[in-house]
């Protein structure tokens, strides 16, 4: 079973293999323990930002690694501080990473 200590602290890793950050929370499908959206921080001094767990893999280090190039990750919407995700943010979230059925 997935929880969020499971993915909090992973190592998140762009497209090309580039760090992009830690994950620092996660979303999960409401019917299920299936991760829909990770919130990754890049640093002590950068804003946390979401980005969907589909079409991630994960690596031979246990990292995760996401389809995406590390600056449309730090383009996505931040995470605000409730970490919570409105109908808003999701479609506003699906627009940016161009997801079809989110």
């Amino acid at each position: 079973m997935s929880t969020a200590t499971h993915y909090n602290g992973v190592k998140v890793l762009d497209e090309d293999g580039k760090t992009i950050g830690e994950v620092s929370d996660v979303v999960f499908d409401s019917s299920s323990t299936t991760p829909t959206w990770f919130s990754v921080k890049p640093g002590k001094l950068r804003a946390e930002h979401w980005v969907p767990a589909r079409g991630l893999r994960r690596t031979d280090r246990d990292e995760i690694l996401v389809p995406y190039t590390s600056d449309r990750v730090r383009s996505s919407p931040k995470v605000d501080r409730s970490h919570m995700l409105s109908k808003q943010q999701r479609a506003l979230l699906a627009q940016h990473y161009a997801l079809k059925d989110h």
